[in-house]
């Protein structure tokens, strides 16, 4: 027992640790990535971005935050209608704001699944959550995978296609298996008793949510052609908005690449909202797909105007706090609970 206990605060020393790490580890990725570049050539190329690009950049993100919200709404949907459409986008747009001001890598998920246990059981929320993100990583290993067979061997070469085709493979079927109980059974016998009993219910719970969408597949599949959607959305967006920066397409590169960035930044949340870490993946990747160093600084640079589609929720954060002071104690206790999973990645 005494063993158990100092390995947790070992544990929870190396996460605190990590924490504070994040926005050093940000400011030198992006010194990293502008160390490298002409300023002079980045000047002139600044001048040559087409006027429509920055408006492009707020409104194809901004699109993808709604449908995001509209996707969390069809999967709850599946077993509960206490919470409306406008309910569910107002909380995840919140969310998203949050996702900005909190050091945590999972805060967005923390913040919408408590706001909506206002209404529903905490066990739908989080099993929502849960198989919201695996349709995005599912819709998303399939766009890479279409991207990869037709991206020049010069990008990436084959054997390292291969590679990442197999570990594709992997990863959906691991996702369609996750939904199987007697797949999962040993990996729940494993961790019995090795966890706290409160967390292993909790857990349990949310196990059964997910195992239940399997009579719940209209949902699944809707939910499914919405990400589908918003990830083509999302493709050719910067498809058009790198055009507009750049004055190249690269849509094949795109389809195989953005994905794995994605992907990557999900599997290992180093930063709040993967902020340096994606610009970093994005500049090393498209450097090799044939941009300049400064065209790729001058994506990254134009990029920052993404992250307004998430301050957009602190319009109705802020009027809840002053319109709706019951709703801000509610509010703190979100944002206590999104601060304590910042103790882990």
């Amino acid at each position: 027992m005494a063993d158990t206990h100092d390995n947790a605060k070992q544990s929870s020393l190396l996460w605190r640790i990590l924490k504070w790490l994040r926005l050093p580890l940000v400011a030198f990725i992006f010194f990293f990535i502008f160390r490298r570049i002409d300023f002079q050539e980045l000047k002139s190329s600044i001048t040559g971005i087409a006027w429509w690009t920055i408006p492009l950049v707020i409104g194809v993100n901004t699109f993808a935050v709604f449908l995001q919200g509209v996707r969390i709404w069809v999967l709850i949907r599946a077993f509960s209608n206490s919470i409306s459409l406008l309910k569910a986008l107002k909380y995840h747009f919140v969310s998203a704001f949050y996702s900005l001001i909190l050091p945590s890598s999972i805060a967005q998920d923390v913040v919408r699944a408590v706001l909506f246990t206002r209404h529903i059981d905490y066990s739908i929320a989080w099993s929502a959550t849960w198989v919201f993100k695996l349709t995005f990583v599912c819709t998303w290993v399939l766009f890479s995978a279409i991207g990869l067979v037709f991206l020049e061997e010069d990008v990436i070469s084959v054997q390292v296609k291969q590679i990442i085709l197999i570990a594709m493979g992997v990863t959906l079927i691991s996702v369609f298996l996750s939904f199987n109980k007697r797949i999962t059974a040993p990996i729940r016998g494993l961790l019995t008793g090795k966890i706290p009993k409160k967390v292993q219910n909790a857990a349990e719970n949310i196990r059964q949510g997910v195992f239940n969408y399997r009579n719940r597949k209209r949902y699944l599949v809707a939910g499914m052609g919405i990400t589908l959607f918003l990830q083509l959305n999302l493709v050719l967006g910067s498809g058009v908005i790198l055009y507009g920066t750049t004055g190249k397409w690269y849509l094949i590169e795109l389809f195989a690449l953005i994905p794995i960035i994605d992907i990557i930044t999900i599997i290992i949340p180093l930063t709040p909202q993967s902020i340096g870490v994606r610009e970093a993946l994005f500049a090393v990747m498209f450097e090799r797909a044939g941009l300049t160093k400064e065209e790729a600084a001058l994506f990254i640079l134009v990029n920052v105007f993404s992250y307004t589609s998430k301050l957009f929720g602190g319009i109705p954060a802020l009027y809840d706090i002053i319109v709706r002071p019951s709703d801000s104690i509610a509010g703190r206790e979100v944002l206590t609970r999104a601060k304590e999973s910042s103790s882990h990645p």
